[in-house]
C-alpha cells in the first residue's frame, strides 16, 4: 500500500490512482482538489466563477486599508477603482516596464493575483501610478510569481519575466495535460467557444470569457484512452481553500461526493 499527498493537478492523480488500484491505498491526502469529472474544460471555466468571489473579498480587503493604498474607502469604490483602471487599458494600453498593458492584461493578471489581496493590492497601485506616467515597480506587480511554480504575467514586465524559467516550457506542459487527457472534453466546434466565451465575460466579467474562449485542446489529437471514471468509496481527506479560484470550494465538494 501506499500513502499519498497531491495537491492541484496531483489530486487528480491520487483520485484516479485510488480508482483504478484501491486496495492499494491507504492514506490519502487530496489539496486543492480536481473535480475528475470537469476534467478538464470544466475546471477551466470554474476558474472564473471562482475569481468573483475572491475579487470581492479582495475589494472589501482593500477597502478596509484605503488609508494605505488609496484605492477607496468601500468595497464599491475599490471596485470601480480597477474597472477604471481596465477601461483605460482597453482604450488606450497602459506602458508598464516599457510593454503596453492591455485591460485583457489585467483582469487576466488580477485573476491569480486576487488569491493574496495585499498582492492584488499592491500591483493596482502600481498600475495607477503607470496609468498617470509615474515610474511603477515591477517587481511588486510580479507578485505572482512568489509561489514559485507560476509563470509572471504578461503585464508584470520584462525584468519579472525575465527572471522565470521560460514561459513556454509550462504553457507547453500545461496544454499537453489538459488536451490529451481527456479529448472528450473539448468541443471541435468553434462556435462552441464563441458562444460560450460572450455569455461568460457577462456571467463573470473579471475571466469569464478567458476561461471559456478556444483553446489549442480544440485541435488535439484524441486521447490515448478515455478518462477514467473516479467514483469509489476509498477513504482520502479532501481539503480546500474557500478562496482559491484556481481550484474552486464546489471543486473539492465534488471530489468528496
Amino acid at each position: 500500500k501506499i500513502s499519498y499527498f497531491g495537491y492541484s493537478y496531483g489530486t487528480y492523480l491520487g483520485a484516479v490512482y485510488a480508482q483504478l488500484f484501491p486496495a492499494r491505498a491507504e492514506r490519502f491526502v487530496l489539496d486543492s482538489a480536481v473535480d475528475p469529472k470537469r476534467a478538464w474544460r470544466g475546471m477551466i471555466q470554474w476558474w472564473a466563477e471562482g475569481a468573483e468571489p475572491a475579487f470581492d473579498r479582495w475589494t472589501e480587503w482593500a477597502a478596509a486599508r484605503s488609508k494605505t493604498y488609496g484605492l477607496g474607502d468601500t468595497p464599491k469604490k475599490v471596485d470601480r477603482t480597477f474597472w477604471d483602471l481596465v477601461a483605460r487599458a482597453d482604450k488606450d494600453p497602459i506602458e508598464v516596464d516599457g510593454q503596453p498593458t492591455s485591460g485583457d492584461d489585467i483582469r487576466q493578471g488580477m485573476r491569480a493575483l486576487s488569491f493574496t489581496p495585499e498582492s492584488a493590492s499592491e500591483a493596482v497601485v502600481e498600475l495607477k501610478k503607470a496609468a498617470a506616467g509615474k515610474p511603477a515597480s515591477a517587481k511588486k506587480l510580479a507578485r505572482i510569481t512568489e509561489d514559485g511554480g507560476t509563470p509572471a504575467p504578461e503585464w508584470a514586465g520584462k525584468a519579472a519575466v525575465a527572471a522565470e524559467t521560460p514561459a513556454d516550457n509550462g504553457t507547453a506542459s500545461f496544454w499537453a495535460v489538459v488536451c490529451g487527457d481527456n479529448s472528450a472534453a473539448w468541443s471541435r466546434d468553434p462556435e462552441t467557444y464563441r458562444r460560450d466565451a460572450i455569455e461568460d465575460k457577462g456571467r463573470y466579467p473579471l475571466f469569464g470569457d478567458f476561461a471559456s474562449s478556444i483553446k489549442p485542446c480544440a485541435f488535439w489529437g484524441k486521447s490515448a484512452e478515455p478518462a477514467t471514471v473516479v467514483k469509489n468509496k476509498v477513504g482520502s481527506l479532501v481539503v480546500q481553500n474557500e478562496w482559491d479560484s484556481q481550484t474552486p470550494l464546489p471543486s473539492g465538494q465534488a471530489l468528496h461526493a
